[in-house]
């Protein structure tokens, strides 16, 4: 994919980027869902043959809205094909971006704003098929090679635009930032009734080791220490996130991520990403769908 396209593309409202891509690829012939019931995906709908995914243009609003039982709670009216765009992966992931800036209409600031920043998760579901490809040189699944002959050449490009979300991230963070990392060997999670210390970190440190009081040894998610996790480990946490994969942390993207300085494109990434910041408030989840209903 053309950078200067991307730049273009990223500069963006959510909105303008929609009806950019659909006079770019088309429109979607068919609904998602064979019926209301949406239990059956239509067989029309799917382009991976031309190196495409689909994208629901209502995700700012739900979530989900591929899967079944989450696609049957949310209105079927963000299923039809009038709703529906196409895009590389790349072109996808950027679309997710901008929805959690459409989302956030407030600048952060506790370290924990920036964990509900990502909301659903699109974000790191993207990243984690696209460094799947990466690491793996593509895949053996056929329409998943198709997909990543679409972008195989802009891995500096995807580690930019990962860059210039966090720059833009950190740039929207109004609160304490001097504090050090917590989520590391020997510092103590609290609890109301004892203190744990850590002894080992998954890589993705979406998991922890505790000694507990008794002597006893056992694994729990991060998210126990939630309220004690720092500016700087709410920031390297989601950076690890979306250098992992479906099952794996890859340290090579990590790293690359981490080494990778902030040059003028990233910059100009970051400021870009703005475009869809705004103060007044977004309409998403159980508010957008009683919203609809009204």
């Amino acid at each position: 994919m053309n950078k200067a396209e991307l730049l273009k593309e990223i500069k963006m409202t959510y909105y303008e980027m929609q009806e950019y891509l659909l006079q770019k690829y088309g429109t979607a012939i068919c609904d998602y869902f064979v019926t209301t019931e949406c239990r059956s995906k239509s067989k029309k709908v799917g382009r991976t043959s031309e190196g495409l995914y689909c994208h629901h243009m209502d995700e700012d609003k739900g979530g989900n809205l591929s899967n079944p039982p989450q696609a049957r709670m949310q209105p079927f009216e963000w299923q039809k094909k009038e709703r529906l765009v196409y895009c590389n992966a790349l072109e996808h992931l950027v679309l997710h971006m901008k929805i959690c800036i459409l989302r956030q209409n407030r600048k952060f600031k506790e370290p924990y704003d920036i964990d509900s920043f990502f909301t659903t998760g699109g974000v790191y579901m993207i990243c984690h098929e696209i460094n799947d490809m990466f690491i793996n040189d593509g895949t053996s699944v056929r329409w998943k090679k198709r997909c990543f002959e679409e972008f195989k050449e802009n891995y500096t490009d995807y580690i930019q635009i990962i860059k210039a979300l966090v720059l833009y991230v950190e740039k929207s963070y109004k609160g304490e930032k001097s504090a050090d990392i917590f989520l590391k060997q020997g510092s103590y999670v609290h609890f109301s009734d004892c203190d744990c210390e850590i002894l080992k970190l998954s890589p993705k440190k979406d998991a922890i080791l505790l000694r507990l009081p008794n002597g006893d040894e056992k694994y729990f998610s991060s998210a126990v220490a939630l309220n004690q996790l720092t500016y700087a480990d709410n920031i390297d946490r989601n950076l690890r996130y979306m250098a992992s994969g479906y099952d794996v942390f890859y340290e090579q993207i990590y790293n690359d991520l981490l080494k990778c300085q902030i040059t003028d494109i990233i910059g100009e990434y970051s400021e870009a990403f703005h475009v869809d910041f705004s103060t007044e408030k977004f309409l998403w989840g159980s508010e957008a769908i009683n919203a609809i209903k009204k």
